[in-house]
């Protein structure tokens, strides 16, 4: 759990509610992440890539697989797991960005 917490740059220990997660949700991500969310408090499981900000600014891309616990047929606690993609996003964009650089290469050859 600590990896976690370290992870979203929060203190250990600390009770996380959904107001609190939310408000480390990048703006421009929020919706899909409250409707994932929304899901899993329905019983389903969900997959959901978002941004994050942190307390220093820094913004991070999280993979995040989130379960129901169900006790009694209700959802009691939300079970998932997150990583860290920051660097995989990063890397993908600057792919992106040489690709586009070929391409206009190319369109001003022929």
């Amino acid at each position: 759990m600590i990896k976690f917490y370290e992870m979203f740059d929060l203190e250990p220990n600390k009770k996380i509610n959904k107001d609190k997660l939310f408000k480390l949700i990048h703006p421009e991500d929020l919706k899909t992440f409250k409707s994932a969310f929304s899901s899993v408090l329905k019983g389903q499981i969900e997959q959901n890539t978002s941004r994050i900000k942190l307390k220093s600014g820094e913004i991070k891309y999280i993979s995040s697989s989130l379960k129901p616990v169900l006790n009694k047929n209700k959802v009691s606690k939300i079970s998932g797991i997150s990583f860290d993609i920051s660097e995989s996003k990063l890397a993908e964009k600057k792919i992106k960005g040489i690709h586009k650089r070929i391409k206009r290469i190319k369109q001003k050859q022929g």
